[in-house]
């Protein structure tokens, strides 16, 4: 049975597609260094589940842009990508530093910004006390804090890109169709994508336009204010 191996890499599978796990940590790596603060800017690092396949690939990118450019406080490896892991290490993380000390706060994706946001609401800091968050998927309550000013940035991958390119490849696999146009990662015939980053100036232009989301979901009540501050609504 051929094997498409979507969004994570598994060795030994015919095709794998998915978006460049290098580019995203780069991409949230540059933000920090771009727009959190002056030099060697201090950060807490939540990595993503050190079971998944592209963890790796975006620690590892990540480390290479940062360089010795930035004063890593703490790092975790978490077991898995959820929102108690994060939450936990980040509530004792900001008792030994304090939030107005730390920079930046790399979160490896969406859920787990969206804990230390949750964390930083809970101790009383204001948004705009927050460090600069980062995170991944542009998911709607990422894309409804960015606007709210509570998370600075996340890595947005069009699903419909990957998901066409998966289901072409399933078909032409049933009808076998010759598949052209992949590129070679790790022995297994690929397609990968550049995700791009997200913020608060190119959102409209960005997760809108593709209708991932429309403004009036992004809108909602705790947002609205937010929204008709930058002429969204």
């Amino acid at each position: 049975v051929p094997v498409i191996a979507y969004d994570r890499f598994v060795a030994g599978a015919d095709y794998y597609v998915s978006y460049d796990a290098q580019v995203t940590g780069e991409l949230q790596a540059e933000a920090v260094l771009a727009d959190a603060g002056g030099a060697a800017p201090s950060v807490l690092l939540i990595d993503g589940g050190r079971l998944d396949a592209n963890t790796r690939s975006i620690k590892d990118a990540r480390a290479a842009t940062f360089g010795k450019k930035v004063q890593v406080l703490a790092e975790l490896e978490p077991a898995t990508w959820s929102a108690e892991e994060a939450a936990a290490w980040i509530k004792t993380q900001l008792g030994k530093h304090r939030p107005t000390t730390v920079d930046a706060i790399v979160a490896a994706n969406d859920t787990q910004a969206g804990a230390v946001v949750d964390v930083l609401t809970s101790m009383g800091v204001k948004p705009r006390q927050f460090p600069y968050i980062t995170g991944q998927d542009a998911s709607l309550e990422a894309v409804r804090r960015i606007v709210r000013g509570e998370q600075a940035m996340t890595v947005y991958k069009p699903i419909i890109t990957e998901a066409n390119q998966a289901a072409d490849l399933a078909v032409a696999l049933v009808t076998s169709t010759a598949v052209t146009d992949s590129t070679d990662f790790e022995g297994v015939a690929s397609f990968i994508f550049t995700p791009q980053s997200v913020t608060v100036n190119n959102l409209a232009d960005a997760v809108v336009r593709d209708r991932l989301y429309t403004l009036e979901q992004i809108c909602d009540a705790t947002t609205m204010p937010a929204c008709e501050r930058l002429g969204l609504r």
